[in-house]
C-alpha cells in the first residue's frame, strides 16, 4: 500500500486546478450558446480589469486589444475569455462544465480516483473560471473532456477495457457544429 503521495497516480488520483486549458471549453461553451462564433470581434480589450478585489490582467501585454473570438483561444487571452463568459452567463457555463462532467468524479476501473473539489460561485468565479482559475480536476477528465470537444461532441467513458462500450450507444452532448469549430482552431 502506498502511501507517500508522491507517488499517487497523478493522471487519475491527482486533482488541479488545470489553468488556461479551460479557456477551450469558454469558447465551445460561447459557441454551443450561440452567444459568439469564431469570427465574433472584441474590441478594445483592456490589458486589465477589476473584479472585487482581484485583478485579472493578460500573462502577456503583448495581446493585441483586438481579437476575433477564435484569437482569444489561439492567443490564451484571459480578458478574452472574461469577456465570452460573461457572455454566456455564469448559469450556462456552469452547465457547460457540468454536461462534460468537469465537476464529477469520474468512473473509472482504478481505485486511485480524484473527486474535483466543490465550486463556491461568488461575486468574481464566472470570470476567473473562465480562463481555469478556481475550478480544479484531474487530468484524465480533462483529456476527457476534450476529446469529447473534438470528437463530434459525443460523451467519451474513459476505460482500460477493450471494447468495453462497443455496443453502446453514442450520446451527443456538444453540437457536431461547435466540436467542428473547436477541432479546427
Amino acid at each position: 500500500e502506498i502511501k507517500d503521495v508522491k507517488y499517487i497516480n497523478r493522471a487519475t488520483k491527482g486533482v488541479y486546478e488545470l489553468g488556461s486549458v479551460f479557456k477551450t471549453f469558454t469558447v465551445a461553451a460561447g459557441l454551443e450558446t450561440k452567444k459568439i462564433e469564431p469570427n465574433t470581434f472584441f474590441k478594445n480589450l483592456p490589458k486589465k480589469i477589476i473584479c472585487g478585489k482581484r485583478t485579472i490582467e493578460e500573462y502577456d501585454n503583448k495581446i493585441p486589444k483586438n481579437l476575433s473570438a477564435e484569437q482569444i483561444l489561439i492567443r490564451s487571452s484571459n480578458i478574452g475569455s472574461v469577456k465570452i463568459a460573461q457572455m454566456v452567463g455564469e448559469k450556462k457555463l456552469k452547465n457547460f462544465y457540468k454536461t462534460l462532467e468537469l465537476f464529477d468524479k469520474i468512473t473509472f476501473e482504478l481505485e486511485e480516483i480524484g473527486k474535483p473539489l466543490p465550486i463556491k460561485w461568488g461575486k468574481c468565479t464566472l470570470e476567473t473560471a473562465s480562463y481555469g482559475h478556481g475550478v480544479t480536476t484531474t487530468v484524465l477528465q480533462l483529456a476527457k473532456a476534450y476529446s469529447t470537444l473534438v470528437n463530434g461532441g459525443y460523451k467519451i467513458n474513459p476505460t482500460l477495457i477493450k471494447n468495453k462500450f462497443k455496443n453502446k450507444k453514442k450520446e451527443q452532448i456538444i453540437s457536431k457544429k461547435t466540436s467542428n469549430y473547436i477541432k479546427n482552431i
